[in-house]
């Protein structure tokens, strides 16, 4: 994306093709991001009858355009041509956002699989070619944009982890380039690359990528490792913390003069047995509460039983 290479994800589980000229990766990508294929021709590429080399860029599924390699180097298809001399756009590729949505009576899901089937790919195909002739482009040449889809039926995506689509980008002030006719060498792609792109937070949703773990609080890290900005707030903190505590100590509570004096002994009595009965004006009337009991003869404060009783 941009000068940034996409970083690219392997999933193990997933059914590969069967040709061993293809090649499936998962890469990373970004909304609002541009991005253009690099393909390189590496000097010990076996030519064959060919004398050049087609690669045929497919968006979601669909042709979108192609380029010719002619010798050993790299490569850059960054997007579609429209109009001719000093009217010519590179109409260049980008991603923006896909919203799932729900099902209406618009849609038609005979059109489905067309429309949504290769949502979600970036192909290369490689072909074989040898050259016929090479001419100036001009309007006929225009290609045509590709339906740029802002949202599809949730229905549709079958169970992928896809928040992102493809559009184009219109740039002016680029100069286009010749267009070379060819015919094939081979009747099929000597190799296949194909990118399922997806944001970072679809790759964590496959298991592909690690997701980015919670950060460690700043008081279980080292002074000497945070930053001024970090220090202040931790005593910030520090601080907020203590101001609490100190709300929160009990309240020593101070009787007033009434209450002072209106307190009065306790009425007791004896009970049948020599026991000492304590009296309390309560609504638990004839309630009792037996508070100790040591026996006869033991040390203590009591000699006999006390017995509380509740009026």
């Amino acid at each position: 994306m941009g000068d940034v290479q996409a970083n690219e994800y392997d999933d193990e589980d997933e059914e590969m093709p069967s040709q061993d000229n293809t090649t499936v990766k998962y890469i990373e990508v970004q909304s609002k991001a541009d991005f253009h294929f690099e393909i390189t021709l590496h000097p010990t590429f076996e030519w064959g009858k060919a004398d050049t080399v087609a690669a045929y860029a497919y968006i979601d599924g669909k042709h979108s355009w192609s380029i010719c390699l002619h010798r050993p180097k790299t490569y850059i298809l960054e997007g579609i041509w429209t109009g001719a001399g000093s009217g010519a756009r590179l109409l260049h590729y980008a991603f923006a956002d896909l919203q799932a949505r729900e099902q209406t009576a618009q849609d038609n899901l005979n059109e489905w699989q067309h429309k949504y089937g290769a949502l979600g790919t970036l192909e290369i195909q490689m072909h074989r070619k040898r050259k016929i002739r090479t001419r100036q482009a001009d309007s006929n040449d225009n290609a045509t944009a590709l339906e740029t889809v802002e949202s599809v039926p949730e229905k549709a995506l079958k169970g992928k982890a896809l928040d992102v689509a493809t559009i184009h980008r219109p740039i002016a002030g680029r100069t286009r380039p010749s267009i070379t006719h060819t015919e094939p060498v081979d009747m099929w792609p000597f190799a296949k690359f194909i990118f399922k792109y997806r944001t970072k937070r679809a790759l964590q949703a496959l298991l592909l990528r690690d997701r980015t773990p919670s950060p460690v609080p700043l008081e279980e890290r080292a002074p000497e490792d945070l930053t001024r900005e970090e220090l202040i707030e931790l005593e910030r903190r520090r601080r907020a913390n203590e101001a609490i505590k100190s709300d929160s100590r009990p309240v020593k509570r101070e009787r007033t003069g009434e209450e002072k004096s209106s307190t009065a002994p306790l009425k007791k009595t004896k009970g049948l047995d020599g026991e000492i009965v304590y009296h309390f004006d309560s609504e638990d009337d004839g309630e009792v509460i037996e508070v100790a009991k040591p026996k006869r003869g033991q040390s203590g404060l009591l000699k006999d039983a006390d017995v509380v009783a509740l009026d």
